[in-house]
C-alpha cells in the first residue's frame, strides 16, 4: 500500500500532521498519507484544481458554514485553512456530535434523526442568519443528506466531500507521477471495522449505493 487517504475529518484535524511528520518517516518513509481538510477547503476558497500557489483571493466572498464533529470544529482546521486564501469569506461552524452516532446506529430516517438534524441546523441559523453554502465536514453526514436539505432554507447549497476530494486527489496524482505509476489501475474494495462486521453491513445496506462485505 503506497498511498493512504485519511478519509475522516476528525482524524485529519487531530492526527494527520503527527502521522505525516513523525510516524511515516520512521516507519514507512516511501509511503504517503493524505488528509481531506485541505482538498475540501480549496473549493470553498474558489481555488481552481491544479492551482498550488495558495495566493490570497479577497474576491472570494459569501457566508459559509462547516458542519462537523465536535473535534473537527474545535480544532479550527477549516477556519485556519481558509484564512489565508479566502480572507473575505465569512465562515461559521456548527458542532453536530450526534449525527455520526445516529448513522453508525442505522438511525438515518427516523424521528431521532429528524430531531437532531433540526436541532443543530436551528442552532446554526439562529446564530448566523442567511447562508450561501454549507459543507458536510464529516463523511458520515451524507447518510442524512436528505434530512439536512429539507431543513435548510431554500437556496442554500450543500457540498459533500466525495466529489470534491475525488477531483483533488486525481489532480494530486497527476502532479505526483511517481505515485500514480506505482498504483494499480484495477483493484478491489475491502472493508474492515473495529466493531461488529455484521452490524456494519446491516447499517451500510441502508445507504443508497452501498453493497459491502466486511471483516474485522
Amino acid at each position: 500500500m503506497d498511498l493512504v487517504l485519511l478519509a475522516c475529518n476528525t482524524a485529519s484535524a487531530r492526527a494527520l500532521r503527527s502521522l505525516q511528520q513523525d510516524y511515516l518517516p520512521s516507519h514507512f518513509p516511501d509511503r504517503r498519507l493524505l488528509g481531506i481538510i485541505r482538498p475540501s477547503a480549496e473549493p470553498l476558497a474558489r481555488i481552481p484544481i491544479g492551482d498550488v500557489a495558495n495566493r490570497p483571493r479577497p474576491e472570494t466572498t459569501g457566508k459559509f458554514a462547516i458542519l462537523g464533529t465536535r473535534e473537527t470544529v474545535r480544532s479550527r482546521s477549516y477556519t485556519l485553512e481558509l484564512r489565508k486564501p479566502a480572507p473575505s469569506l465569512e465562515v461559521w461552524q456548527q458542532e453536530c456530535p450526534i449525527w455520526a452516532a445516529l448513522v453508525e446506529a442505522g438511525e438515518i430516517t427516523g424521528a431521532s434523526a429528524e430531531w437532531f438534524v433540526q436541532r443543530y441546523l436551528h442552532q446554526l441559523l439562529e446564530q448566523c442568519g442567511k447562508l450561501d453554502r454549507v459543507l458536510l465536514a464529516c463523511t458520515h453526514y451524507t447518510a442524512v443528506l436528505p434530512l439536512i436539505e429539507r431543513r435548510l432554507p431554500e437556496g442554500v447549497e450543500v457540498l459533500t466531500q466525495a466529489e470534491l476530494i475525488e477531483e483533488r486527489l486525481a489532480d494530486w496524482l497527476e502532479r505526483h507521477p511517481e505515485f500514480e505509476t506505482r498504483l494499480p489501475k484495477t483493484g478491489t474494495r475491502r472493508f474492515l471495522t473495529t466493531d461488529d462486521p455484521l452490524h456494519f453491513c446491516l447499517v451500510a445496506s441502508d445507504v443508497p449505493g452501498m453493497e459491502v462485505g466486511c471483516e474485522k
